[in-house]
Formats: C-alpha cells, sequence, structure tokens
C-alpha cells in the first residue's frame, strides 16, 4: 500500500510538471477583444522554447525560470474581436497542447444586493426609454 502511494505521488508531481497551459484556461473559454491584447500563459520543463499558433500566426513565448526545472512561458495574442471561435496551440519539444473554441469578447459580473435585481428585457427599455 506505501509503495503505491509513493508511486502515485511521484507520477502527480511528474504530471504538474508536464508542458501545459495555467490552470484557468479551457476549452470554450472568453479572453478578453480588442483593442486590448491578451496574454496566454502556462508551463514548460527545462525553459524548452514555446511556439503558439493562433488566427494564422506563430508567436514566440517568452520562457522564464520558475523554480526547479519547471519554467513559465508567456505570448501576447494578437488584438481580435472577430466572432468566430478559434484554436490556440501551443508547440514545444514536449509536445502540443491546444485550446479550442476560444472566442473573444467581454465579460461581466454583477453583483450587489437586492438594486440588482432586475431582468434583461427591463435593461433594454431603461435605455431604449430614457432622455439623453
Amino acid at each position: 500500500m506505501v509503495k503505491v502511494l509513493v508511486l502515485l505521488l511521484l507520477y502527480t508531481s511528474a504530471a504538474r510538471a508536464a508542458f501545459r497551459f495555467a490552470n484557468y484556461y479551457g476549452d470554450h473559454m472568453v479572453l478578453q477583444r480588442a483593442p486590448a491584447q491578451a496574454n496566454i500563459w502556462g508551463y514548460v520543463d527545462e525553459c524548452a522554447a514555446v511556439n503558439i499558433t493562433f488566427n494564422s500566426a506563430t508567436i514566440s513565448a517568452t520562457v522564464t525560470p520558475d523554480g526547479g526545472t519547471e519554467c513559465r512561458w508567456i505570448a501576447t495574442l494578437p488584438a481580435t474581436d472577430a466572432v468566430t471561435p478559434f484554436t490556440i496551440t501551443a508547440t514545444s519539444l514536449q509536445g502540443t497542447i491546444t485550446l479550442a473554441d476560444v472566442l473573444f469578447g467581454d465579460v461581466w459580473v454583477c453583483s450587489g444586493q437586492s438594486n440588482m435585481q432586475f431582468t434583461v428585457p427591463q435593461v433594454c427599455c431603461i435605455h431604449t426609454h430614457s432622455k439623453i
């Protein structure tokens, strides 16, 4: 039982150090649209070079040591406001990883007290009937 636990722990730490996107990047996500440029980043072993393919362009990521044998890579994507879903591919000597169905837009999070409670049609009516 102890041997199995030790092997599991070693496998988990080795899998974590693999070439990957940061944890909060995933398929079906929304990144900031133009005019801002979106950053995308992750981790790679032994500071290997990372290239990002996005919208027919290849972008070289900046790779910096993050302690131990793991390094952090970061790339800035060109500003885009296209409405079609994109695929973002990161390539390194350690393999290829892909994010599918990535959109660019704005994500709004609203919170508050009871005065924040209204429906979308009410928002439309407030703006169309207000005097400017």
